[in-house]
């Protein structure tokens, strides 16, 4: 298969999950189906399906590739069926830090910081192999300003183009994001330079 075809074929895949990321708002987190109050698991489920049907038909014989896209859909559906923000895998929050500015610990420091160094403490004290309850990380003073920063900036674009996004719209905004930045990270080879 010639290398525009193979970009062509991965675009068509990385459309049909953009499309399920830029849903976060309108389904309330894939708890339903967008602009409905009927329950949304298995519509997710059979969406994520005919993604996994496409690759399948696009890019058959293509195993590295295939490889690589099973791996997204993988992450994809975790952050789908997992109800949390952020949400996504330990690499995603690599390849795009913003989004762990959404994680509720920053809320926690912010609003109630005795509680989150009672959390913090708690888990530090306990034994090895106990299950605390525990935030997953521990930001650092230059997370917060990043974060307060990150916010700013935000903030600062909704009113100058008057968007009114919420926070849950923000929050895909960022979502969509990171997908385009682990496409570009997983496959180099066809978007160097050219999704920028």
């Amino acid at each position: 298969m010639k290398v525009n075809e193979q970009r062509e074929r991965i675009i068509e895949i990385y459309g049909m999950l953009n499309r399920i990321l830029w849903q976060i708002e309108s389904s309330d987190h894939y708890n339903y189906i967008p602009g409905t109050k009927t329950d949304g698991w298995d519509y997710y489920e059979a969406e994520l399906s005919k993604v996994e049907e496409a690759m399948q038909r696009l890019l058959l014989g293509e195993e590295a590739i295939l490889d690589k896209l099973r791996r997204i859909v993988r992450e994809v559906r975790r952050f789908v069926k997992s109800f949390e923000v952020p949400g996504v895998v330990d690499r995603w929050l690599e390849i795009d830090p913003a989004l762990k500015y959404f994680d509720v610990v920053f809320d926690a420091i912010e609003n109630c910081p005795e509680s989150y160094l009672e959390v913090e403490d708690n888990a530090a004290r306990a034994a090895p192999g106990t299950f605390v309850p525990h935030f997953a990380f521990q930001p650092t003073l230059r997370d917060v300003l990043a974060r307060n920063a990150y916010f700013k900036a935000v903030e600062e674009e909704n009113e100058r183009l008057n968007n009114q996004f919420s926070e849950d719209r923000i929050f895909q905004n960022e979502m969509v994001r990171a997908l385009e930045l682990v496409m570009k990270h997983d496959f180099p080879e066809f978007f160097d330079c050219q999704m920028d």
